[in-house]
This record gives structure tokens, C-alpha cells and sequence, in this order.
């Protein structure tokens, strides 16, 4: 099984593969050096999100990641962004391993509600949004191949 850095590289690698993909499809598309900053770190953050469920370094790494979100959110008083982060990870930690959090529609699906109103609320582009929620749940999904391989990544 997998560890920690494993799923980081899994995730980097997930990262270097989509800018790869960006600059080989879109020949007047660029992002800048903060989006490009945000993108890797949108992937490593996916790529250990799975274990959130679990008490390991992985939870306490993503954790530590996702804490300048929170002060962020408290910097900037959007409260709502607040209280939706700190329920969704409340919950995640209250579900059994591999269920809910190794789930493919979750994996899609969390981080599109995430997206979707800030879309709607704030006055980021759309393409920004849309390519950090793809940094993101492909990182995810790197975690997912790494725990259970090309066989049964589709199935489980």
C-alpha cells in the first residue's frame, strides 16, 4: 500500500502531466506563475485527500494544507467558504476508510461544490476555476490509482 510521499509524487507527476497537456492543447492559453503555484498545490492537496478518513500523517498533512485556506477565509470574512470547509472536513473524518472518501463521484463531486459557488460568488474566471478543480481531482484520482490500480480503479 501506498504511503504519504508515494501519493505526493503520485500527485506531482498528475500536475506535470496536466501542463503538459495545457501547453501541448492550448497554444494561446498560459497561466500564470500564482495559477501555476495553485495548480501544484490544488494536486498534492487531491492526492492525499482520500485518507482524510483515517488518522495518519496523510490527515494531518492535508490538514496542515488546507489550514492557509481557513486563514484566508477568516482574513478575507467569507464565512460561508468557513463553515462549508470545516463541515466537509468534520464529515469526512467521520466516515470509514476507503468508503466514501475513495469514491469516485465523491471525488468529483465534493470538490464541484466547492467550485461551483465560487464561481458564482466571487470574480475569479471561470477557465481559473475550472482548471484548479481539475488540478485538484486529478491529484485525487492519482491516489485512487496508486491505492488500487489500473484493474479496479473503475470498478471499486
Amino acid at each position: 500500500m501506498p504511503n504519504y510521499r508515494t501519493h505526493l509524487i503520485g500527485g506531482a507527476f498528475t500536475y506535470m502531466a496536466i501542463c503538459c497537456l495545457l501547453v501541448f492543447t492550448q497554444k494561446h492559453y498560459s497561466l500564470n506563475f500564482a495559477q501555476l503555484l495553485l495548480g501544484l498545490y490544488l494536486s498534492l492537496l487531491g492526492s492525499i485527500f482520500p485518507d482524510i478518513d483515517i488518522r495518519s500523517r496523510m490527515q494531518r498533512l492535508f490538514l496542515l494544507f488546507v489550514s492557509p485556506i481557513f486563514f484566508t477565509a477568516i482574513i478575507y470574512q467569507q464565512w460561508k467558504l468557513l463553515i462549508i470547509l470545516s463541515a466537509s472536513i468534520l464529515f469526512i473524518t467521520l466516515v470509514k476508510h476507503r468508503s466514501l472518501t475513495h469514491n469516485i463521484w465523491f471525488i468529483l463531486g465534493l470538490p464541484l461544490c466547492i467550485a461551483l459557488p465560487t464561481i458564482a460568488y466571487t470574480r475569479l474566471a471561470t477557465h481559473v476555476v475550472f482548471l484548479m478543480y481539475i488540478f485538484f481531482v486529478f491529484g485525487a484520482l492519482s491516489h485512487r490509482f496508486l491505492d488500487y490500480g489500473p484493474r479496479k480503479f473503475f470498478t471499486r
